[in-house]
């Protein structure tokens, strides 16, 4: 039996490191979403996983500190000194271990892992669990929360955005999400079937949904009556999204980067929550068309959604130099790469021979369509640019509203719908704001009359202070023109509204760190809005732009659904020395088997055949993840610890100035890493030009092949169906021409008897011209090993031979 655990508070002079006993609002209190993982992602990976394997141990998290030597050493000594005050017969055993944190970029920015934490190990049981169940504890020296290295799962799963904004209609959207779990051909059910969850567990975890409203105040001022608002809004023009809370199926569980939990949020992520027929009710009880299903934050994983489009904005900071030419190339790259349909380039520096040159260049893949200054060729200059292989029909109507400020023009998309797009490049502004008010006022007259659905570009103005850091708002006249031209033509700050206040991030940063802004913006209609699957802010793969890339996944709701396509082993693997070995060595293998079987039925050599098959299939995406895993991993690592410091901006107010120039040699390293990738792929093809350019070969000949884009079947009729339905699924598409050639096979057929048909068939191959048996006789005779071999390296390369 263990004793029982006390924290002793000694009254020896040194009461600054004793325990203080909290108050009634905070007795309570919980850290909810502490993850071991998560907190040592800052740490050395060998020493994270190290102490995730240590039984009894316990995280020590401190309250408000950035992470730096000397805060790391300040903590380690205060421990110390407040376990051998608390737990005096504990200290011998008790052991204290730094995290050890890994280096972040080149220069000499240091390591911020917030939160980080201290090992605390050796504890006996008792007093290891009253420092857990604590949880909290204060001194006047220093604070920190314990927790063990167990994942605790809170309720919250997601939170959806886009249909309702209503506070009445919180049932429905409850049922929407309660249908879609315990729907047999959804995600939900095959999760928890794989955990041996029953029936009755898994409608206890139906039952428990729950949608709360939430919200934030759109005068962005933050006031006691404000933050109520954003908890609990009171009206419906206040909500703007619903917090979905759902029992999770497991209360505890070992902590991994890649947790049973972890699947469960995702693929609360990847679904879509249709409400049902009851839903479509109006405010004066009329019949009303649902503008969109309800969707995640995040939407549907574009990797199986077909009919849809991003569209992308980015300040590329001049290319029309020597040195900077070669950006146009990157930049097309970068649309094909990341499946742009039109992207909006602003400070383009580009002048008519230059315009004439790229459109020529780029003709069979791009239109580019240029609007620069005649008047300052080397400033200014805004493009856009669409991808013909993903938008078929050629813009109409381009317009120089404002040369080298502004472009308009008219694409179509989906079939039968046009969209007036503009790009813009806004100056910035001055003392008054005047130069970037004008702007706006201009292109409102410009404008006047014309229904615009989309606006993008470089903005050099933010409606709210919150888009700025440090904090502070843009001089009225710019903002209130900017306000003034988005109401006339019914846009929304697209990105805004799908990450409201306090979620923040920024694409502009000063190359000292001092500023960060979130200039680069895309605004959308309504409509387009609740098309909208995804929102991000990314890196681009630019070397020389201090800007990142806004973006918008646009989906069309009538385009057919189609799913991932068929998995290929990737091209990198074919001539990859371990991936051919290892297969070799399983080919050897299956046919030894195939030898040593006894009798060599032929059922039983087929049966070895996909055994082969799979192994090779599962080494190939095995060395294809270890390939892409360290670059891509190192990428993500970097973009989720920058994405926690612009977090932690508007939270915490001290070290404003470090977490700045975190935020910037987060984002530098990030560009560093990205531009290693872009550079390794441009290598890989400058190499392929120079050795087979211009030579008879496969790769020379499709070099200049004409890469037509391929149509999509929209929908397909069901054959006999009454009254006429239509499908737009891919697979029951596929399945019902397949059936229908299949069909066609066999008709009529059933007109000729067998005996008679059997009759005819032999009288008409009796007919054909046929070898004698004297020159098929050596046909019989079985090929050896050798001569297979030898007709294999005698056949054309890159050529099925039969």
């Amino acid at each position: 039996m263990y004793e029982t655990a006390k924290a002793e508070r000694p009254k020896d002079g040194k009461e600054d490191y004793n325990w203080i006993a909290l108050g009634h609002d905070l007795e309570k209190f919980v850290a909810h979403g502490l993850r071991p993982s998560r907190l040592l992602e800052g740490a050395n990976p060998a020493r994270a996983e190290e102490w995730m394997r240590t039984e009894g141990a316990i995280l020590a998290v401190p309250l408000d500190a950035a992470y730096n030597e000397e805060n790391a050493c300040n903590f380690q000594t205060n421990m110390e000194i407040f376990i051998e005050r608390a737990f005096p017969d504990q200290t011998k055993r008790v052991r204290i271990i730094p995290p050890f944190p890994a280096e972040v970029g080149k220069k000499n920015y240091g390591q911020y892992a917030q939160p980080w934490g201290f090992l605390v190990q050796g504890l006996n049981p008792p007093y290891a669990d009253l420092l857990v169940n604590e949880h909290l504890w204060i001194c006047r020296k220093f604070g920190f929360i314990a927790i063990d290295l167990k994942l605790r799962p809170t309720t919250f799963v997601a939170s959806l955005i886009g249909m309702s904004k209503r506070l009445k209609d919180e049932e429905d959207i409850v049922t929407a999400v309660q249908d879609t779990i315990v729907d047999t051909n959804g995600l939900f059910l095959p999760f928890l079937a794989q955990m041996d969850m029953t029936s009755d567990q898994v409608m206890d975890i139906v039952d428990s949904v729950q949608a709360t409203p939430r919200g934030y105040a759109l005068n962005g001022k933050d006031t006691a009556d404000n933050i109520n608002e954003k908890r609990k809004p009171t009206t419906d023009s206040a909500v703007t999204m619903w917090e979905i809370h759902v029992q999770p199926p497991l209360s505890v569980l070992t902590d991994t980067r890649d947790s049973l939990h972890d699947e469960w949020i995702q693929i609360f992520k990847s679904a879509t929550f249709k409400p049902n027929e009851r839903y479509r009710g109006s405010e004066n009880g009329q019949s009303q068309t649902p503008t969109s299903p309800l969707r995640l934050r995040g939407g549907r994983d574009p990797k199986t959604v077909s009919g849809q489009i991003q569209i992308a904005a980015l300040n590329i900071k001049g290319a029309n130099s020597n040195r900077t030419k070669k950006k146009w190339t990157s930049i097309t790259n970068m649309m094909i790469n990341h499946k742009i349909a039109i992207m909006a380039v602003s400070e383009t520096h580009t002048d008519g021979p230059l315009a004439e040159n790229l459109e020529h260049r780029h003709k069979d893949k791009f239109h580019i369509l240029h609007s620069h200054d005649p008047d300052h060729t080397r400033a200014n200059g805004v493009a856009l640019i669409i991808n013909k292989n993903m938008i078929r029909n050629d813009p109409e109507g381009t317009t120089d509203l404002i040369p080298g400020r502004a472009l308009m023009t008219t694409v179509e998309w989906p079939a039968g719908i046009k969209n007036n797009i503009i790009a813009v490049y806004a100056p910035n502004i001055n003392g008054a704001g005047t130069n970037n008010a004008n702007f706006w006022n201009t292109l409102a007259t410009r404008t006047n009359g014309l229904p615009v659905n989309i606006i993008l570009g470089d903005f050099n103005v933010v409606e709210e202070s919150l888009d700025r850091f440090p904090p502070h708002r843009d001089v009225d006249s710019a903002v209130n023109a900017l306000k003034t031209l988005m109401e006339d033509k019914s846009l929304e700050d697209g990105w805004c509204l799908a990450n409201p206040p306090p979620t923040t991030n920024f694409t502009f940063g000063h190359t000292l760190g001092t500023h960060l802004s979130r200039i680069d913006r895309i605004y959308t209609s309504g409509e387009l809005y609740n098309k909208a699957l995804t929102w991000s802010i990314e890196n681009s793969d630019l070397p020389t732009t201090d800007h990142q890339m806004i973006m918008v996944t646009i989906h069309d709701q009538k385009s057919p659904y189609i799913g991932k396509g068929r998995w290929a082993i990737p091209d990198y693997l074919i001539n990859d020395e371990t991936f051919l070995t290892t297969v070799e060595e399983y080919g050897r293998n299956t046919l030894k088997e195939i030898e040593e079987s006894e009798p060599p039925t032929h059922g039983r050599i087929q049966a070895k055949f996909p055994n082969f098959l799979r192994e090779t299939v599962n080494l190939a995406r095995k060395l294809a993840k270890a390939k892409s895993r360290k670059i891509n991993s190192t990428l993500a690592r970097l973009e989720k610890r920058r994405n926690k410091a612009i977090a932690q901006l508007h939270v915490n107010a001290h070290h404003l100035e470090e977490k700045q120039y975190q935020i910037m040699a987060l984002t530098e390293r990030i560009r560093e890493v990205e531009n290693t990738k872009q550079a390794r792929n441009s290598t890989t093809a400058s190499m392929n030009r120079k050795v087979y350019a211009e030579s008879i070969n496969k790769y020379w000949c499709n070099w200049g092949k004409d890469k037509k884009p391929r149509d999509t079947i929209h929908e397909m009729k069901i054959p006999q169906s009454n009254p006429t339905q239509y499908t737009t699924d891919s697979s029951e598409m596929a399945t019902l021409a397949a059936d229908y050639y299949n069909s066609v096979q066999l008709k009529d057929l059933n007109a000729t008897p067998p005996e008679e048909r059997e009759t005819q068939i032999k009288q008409h191959l009796s007919n054909l011209q046929h070898i004698s048996d004297t020159t098929a006789a050596p046909m019989t005779t079985l090929i050896s090993y050798e001569e297979v071999a030898q007709a294999l390296k005698q056949s054309q390369t890159e050529e099925l031979q039969a």
